[in-house]
């Protein structure tokens, strides 16, 4: 079972630090990779430090080999808002997803070296942030 919907509006932080995911009724059977790579790019801003942090925290839980990482950043290359877009060429929304593309494209990059340098590390080596 996969979220599928994992946003910052679907994420709660308890003042105690613990986090909760809500809003689960998009919940189905998926690929996990998947879902992993929309949260990176749903919830961290595309900034390093975040999205070392989420997949610390993934790891602690499920770590994953070599290939799983390789898949995970694979994914994350695929955004969102142009799959949309091209599903659906004729929704006033696929234009808007186009600009939030362009308006986000070079953060993004940023956030493919993350993932590429974090997948060709040793699932078995701890992450590494890495500064811009």
């Amino acid at each position: 079972m996969i979220h599928s919907d994992i946003t910052t509006h679907n994420v709660i932080i308890a003042d105690d630090g613990q986090l909760f995911i809500i809003d689960w009724d998009h919940s189905k059977l998926g690929s996990i990779y998947v879902d992993l790579a929309t949260t990176l790019m749903n919830t961290t801003h595309f900034n390093p430090v975040f999205m070392h942090s989420l997949l610390k925290g993934y790891e602690a839980l499920r770590p994953l080999n070599h290939a799983e990482r390789k898949l995970t950043s694979a994914l994350y290359r695929l955004p969102r808002e142009a799959w949309h877009a091209a599903r659906f060429p004729d929704r006033p929304r696929s234009r808007n997803m186009l600009d939030i593309m362009e308006q986000t494209w070079l953060p993004r990059l940023k956030g493919m070296v993350v993932l590429d340098e974090w997948a060709n590390q040793d699932p078995s080596s701890k992450i590494t942030p890495v500064r811009y």
